[in-house]
């Protein structure tokens, strides 16, 4: 009886022994510091300076995690190679920038044995700025398909594109001239006005750089309207055509350029925009503006904004009145002034062009003949 009570006394002490044991570790892990677990956030994390930078509205610099997201997103995706089109990145030696937008930079380039020819051949480059969205890749992969179907001598050509191994870069011929609106603008400063029809000295040893006559505007407005109405037969809606978006190459060539906003109709008689974002006000046409409907013979009215443009040597259009305002205006009737020395032909062209009805504007075919 002895022994039983000794034994069983022994084991209850090793247990309540067991149990207070298990007590202390107990506490003591719960108070002590955790080491750091390995997660996807610490994985996928860079320095705070590589991501995208977004403003409060006291100014203050603050992280946008939408942009963190889209950045990741862009830097993860992978381009489909076309060895058709496909140019090696080594080959390709950027230089200056030419022109830029909020999310996009264009930049002149030589690029070595270009489509076979040798030695070095002058191109641009369009590209995305570092801060750029997964949006803002789409446009520029859309941009990339479309001019691989494109080829006219109006339109601005494609050589190829460096997709792989870093980021996207499309390579297109180089515009001597830059834009259409500086190229006016610029103008405004050689020699006597267009309107005298004269030739200053420089005609023979500079032709391009010769002051404007009133047969060299027409000349620039047909251009367009050929490109126009190729891109028309191509079933293709521009969707922001002004004096910007359109070269000046050698010879004062002109070529249709800037597709970012461009859309395929192939299947449909229109494009509704269905996104927000910054949109080019002053050029759109009165059923862009109110219903969001975008067809070719809404281009047709960009494209009366954009001989008004003309003839102005590179006015602005609407002068005076702000953007929120034209969209009262337009519904009422309103349509820009005819400007000083345009003929009441051009004149009148420009107003075909701003009809309400898109079925009563000119096509591109009525304006090129």
């Amino acid at each position: 009886m002895c022994k039983t009570v000794i034994a069983t006394a022994v084991l209850l002490s090793f247990i309540v022994s067991i149990l207070l044991s298990s007590y202390c570790v107990h506490r003591y892990n719960k108070s002590s510091p955790k080491p750091p677990i390995a997660s996807a956030e610490m994985t996928f994390r860079r320095p705070a300076q590589a991501y995208p930078i977004s403003y409060s509205a006291n100014n203050v610099r603050r992280g946008s995690l939408d942009s963190m997201e889209n950045q990741v997103a862009i830097d993860n995706f992978k381009i489909p190679e076309d060895p058709k089109w496909e140019f090696p990145r080594k080959n390709l030696v950027l230089g200056k920038t030419l022109g830029e937008g909020e999310f996009g930079k264009v930049v002149k380039a030589t690029a070595f044995r270009l489509k076979g020819k040798a030695g070095y051949t002058t191109v641009a480059v369009k590209m995305l700025k570092d801060h750029a969205s997964h949006s803002e890749l789409r446009d520029l992969l859309s941009e990339f398909t479309l001019l691989k179907q494109v080829n006219h001598p109006h339109v601005i050509k494609m050589y190829g594109a460096c997709s792989q191994d870093g980021p996207l870069y499309l390579i297109v011929e180089y515009a001597k001239y830059g834009s259409l609106r500086n190229f006016l603008r610029e103008s405004r400063k050689v020699g006597p006005s267009y309107m005298s029809g004269e030739r200053n000295s420089s005609y023979l040893e500079n032709p391009d750089e010769r002051a404007l006559t009133m047969g060299d505007l027409i000349s620039f407005v047909w251009q367009i309207s050929r490109g126009m109405q190729y891109l028309a037969e191509m079933k293709l809606v521009h969707r922001d055509l002004a004096a910007r978006n359109v070269l000046v190459a050698e010879g004062r060539k002109m070529k249709i350029s800037d597709f970012g906003l461009s859309r395929d109709v192939y299947e449909e008689d229109s494009y509704v925009k269905r996104s927000k974002g910054r949109i080019p006000v002053k050029w759109m046409a009165i059923e862009s503006l109110f219903d969001h409907i975008y067809t070719t013979q809404s281009d047709v009215w960009s494209f009366g904004v954009l001989l008004w443009e003309t003839v102005t040597l590179g006015g602005n259009p609407y002068p005076g009145i702000a953007p929120e305002r034209l969209f009262n205006l337009l519904k009422t009737g309103y349509r820009m002034e005819k400007p000083e020395n345009c003929s009441d032909e051009m004149y009148n062209l420009m107003l075909r062009c701003w009809k309400q009805e898109s079925d009563k504007r000119p096509t591109f075919i009525d304006i090129m003949y």
